[in-house]
């Protein structure tokens, strides 16, 4: 499926535009392996749904500040850069879980799940500038806002489903909605995954 947003879809109006964008936001989480991963392997950490919005709102928050800043032109930071340390994210969460089970909750994962959404954002910017083309004016910020929010359904559409359907089948005596070695052998996987996509990107 092909996006052809631009200055033309301004003639839709306000709502017609938010609508293409929210849909271009959710295309491009379920399309964009590499962010699928990085929050999967969050999810794999989170104990409890508290814990997991927690976590996933401090990555938002990191990933839409960053977003915002290069879609403006306030800031940009080469793909070189960014696409590497996107799947060093992956690995490093991935390979946290697997090692050092407890630190892969609290403040420490918060703190490094804003670190790395940084980077995210920077690489969802890069998907957003592409359509925004020939947009000006107050579409700009409907844009941002629409793409936004459909990156954040696309998440939780993706993450929320699996999580609860762990949750429900967990036993009374594993406290974690994931029980350990599925965490673990999950966790194994993806950072296999964010290995190869992290050789890849730093041959482009």
């Amino acid at each position: 499926m092909v996006f052809a947003l631009g200055a033309g879809h301004e003639d839709r109006g306000g709502a017609g535009l938010a609508r293409d964008y929210l849909y271009h936001g959710v295309w491009h989480i379920l399309t964009g392996f590499d962010h699928l991963l990085f929050i999967a392997a969050l999810a794999l950490a989170a104990v409890t749904l508290r814990d997991l919005v927690k976590v996933l709102s401090v990555f938002t928050l990191a990933h839409s500040m960053t977003l915002v800043l290069s879609v403006l032109d306030i800031l940009r930071v080469s793909s070189r850069l960014v696409e590497p340390m996107i799947a060093a994210s992956i690995v490093f969460i991935a390979v946290q879980n697997v090692f050092h089970a407890r630190a892969s909750r609290g403040n420490g994962r918060l703190a490094i799940a804003f670190f790395f959404g940084l980077f995210h954002g920077l690489g969802f910017a890069g998907g957003l500038l592409d359509a925004m083309q020939g947009l000006g004016g107050l579409s700009v910020g409907l844009a941002i806002g629409a793409f936004s929010l459909g990156v954040e359904c696309g998440h939780l559409g993706v993450v929320l489903p699996v999580f609860l359907v762990m949750h429900a089948l967990r036993t009374p005596k594993v406290r974690p909605a994931i029980p350990l070695g599925v965490m673990r052998a999950g966790s194994c996987a993806i950072a296999i995954a964010g290995a190869g996509y992290f050789i890849a990107a730093c041959q482009a």
